[in-house]
Order: structure tokens, then C-alpha cells, then sequence
């Protein structure tokens, strides 16, 4: 059986490797590389996702959103590039169907009456109004913490998902 050792520095060695795979093996090696390496960074986000609590005019309000429709919410999508066998996954927030994560962003960054940074320009009279009066739902990142968090991770598993599928499509085809 033929050994097969690969070391790559740099992107450039990378994809010239990829290059050389047949078109079909390069799309299953890329797609399972993004799929593998997504699975940390969805996890970290749901994780970080919480309930929380809001005022509106002197009312508590308990759990505004369900926590637990943008937990099943988070997932990922593989799209095809602009050339042959170019593959990116979109990781995120799901929108539409049973678990409707529509409203991520506003929990992300929080809706504009409870921006506590500076703005650059005034606001309308109708939404300084609604900012005085309370309502709105303050900033919990949990998608920009995950991806701080898990970055590395998700490089080092694509990475050995990249090599891995190499060497197995490099010892299927040396059969």
C-alpha cells in the first residue's frame, strides 16, 4: 500500500492540492470539510443564546422571545461558489419554516431605542419617543462571541477534514 504524507503551508499549496483532485472528490472533500467544521460554531451559539428579560414602560416582561425556536434556529447551509467546485457555507440564524430565527439580529445587536453607543444621526421622532418610553430589546451577542470563540477550532478541524479527505480520495484512486 502506498504511504501518503501531505504537509501544507499556505492556501496557495492548498488549493493547488485540491486542483489536482478529480472535480467530483474536490466537491466531496470541500463540502465535508465545511459541514465538520460549521458543527462547533453552531453549537457554541446556541449555547450562548439566552431568555431575557425586558421593560416596556414600567412592565416587566419575561422571555420576549422563545430562546428555544433560535437555538433550533442556528444552522447551515453549503453554497456553490462563482467557479467549478468554489463551495462557501452560510452559518447562522434559519429563516422561515418551524424554526424561524427571523429576529436573530435584533437580539444580536439589540433594535435601535436600546443602542447605547452613539449615534451618527438623530433619530426619527417616533423612535425617540419609543426609546424614552422604554421599549425595545437591549444587545446579548451570541453569534459574534461563538465565532470569537470558536475559531480556531473550526480552522483546525477544517483543516484536518481537508487532509483527511485527500489522503482517502489519494488512496482510493492509487487502488
Amino acid at each position: 500500500m502506498n504511504k501518503f504524507e501531505l504537509k501544507l503551508e499556505g492556501k496557495d499549496r492548498l488549493i493547488r492540492v485540491l486542483n489536482a483532485l478529480p472535480d467530483k472528490a474536490r466537491g466531496q472533500t470541500l463540502k465535508t470539510a465545511l459541514r465538520k467544521g460549521a458543527k462547533p460554531l453552531i453549537s457554541a451559539a446556541r449555547s450562548k443564546v439566552v431568555s431575557f428579560d425586558f421593560e416596556k414602560g414600567g412592565k416587566k416582561y419575561t422571555k420576549p422571545v422563545n430562546s428555544k425556536v433560535l437555538k433550533a434556529s442556528m444552522g447551515m447551509i453549503i453554497r456553490k461558489g462563482n467557479e467549478a467546485n468554489d463551495f462557501y457555507a452560510v452559518v447562522g440564524p434559519r429563516v422561515g419554516g418551524a424554526s424561524d430565527g427571523w429576529f436573530a439580529h435584533w437580539i444580536e445587536y439589540g433594535t435601535l431605542a436600546k443602542r447605547t453607543e452613539p449615534l451618527a444621526r438623530k433619530r426619527r421622532p417616533a423612535a425617540e419617543a419609543m426609546a424614552k418610553a422604554g421599549f425595545g430589546f437591549p444587545k446579548h451577542a451570541f453569534f459574534r462571541p461563538a465565532f470569537v470563540q470558536q475559531r480556531l477550532a473550526v480552522q483546525k478541524i477544517i483543516g484536518t477534514e481537508l487532509l483527511t479527505g485527500i489522503k482517502a480520495h489519494w488512496d482510493k484512486e492509487m487502488r
